[in-house]
């Protein structure tokens, strides 16, 4: 038979999680050209539209349309963004390379390639 045993007499287990993010030794930046540097993708032609490092790392998603940055380069930057303020160490991350034409040309373009090699 099972027995009901008290909540009192055995409280729930604590479990103790640090919130805290992992010591990353964070890199300041001078400008925002130095950050848009290092972020890579040509994106150091933007450094312009931001005259401080602080109104870059302040900025939103619709601050950066109102400037004018398309929406490809927008992303690839509040991504970095998000990584920098948490601590992540910033580095360029390339665009991939479509191959055989692209997710919605794949079909296509694998069947004109085999039958040209009949």
């Amino acid at each position: 038979m099972l027995r009901v045993v008290a909540k009192a007499q055995y409280p729930a287990a604590v479990r103790c999680f640090s919130t805290s993010h992992a010591a990353f030794a964070k890199v300041s930046f001078e400008s925002s050209e130095d950050f848009l540097k290092k972020i890579g993708r040509d994106t150091v032609k933007l450094a312009e539209k931001f005259e401080t490092w602080d109104e870059l790392k302040n900025s939103t998603s619709s601050d950066l349309k109102e400037k004018g940055i398309e929406a490809r380069d927008r992303r690839y930057i509040m991504t970095q963004l998000y990584r920098y303020k948490n601590g992540e160490k910033i580095r360029e991350i390339p665009r991939g390379k479509k191959t055989w034409g692209g997710e919605r040309k794949r079909n296509l373009v694998q069947a004109l390639f085999k039958a040209g090699q009949n």
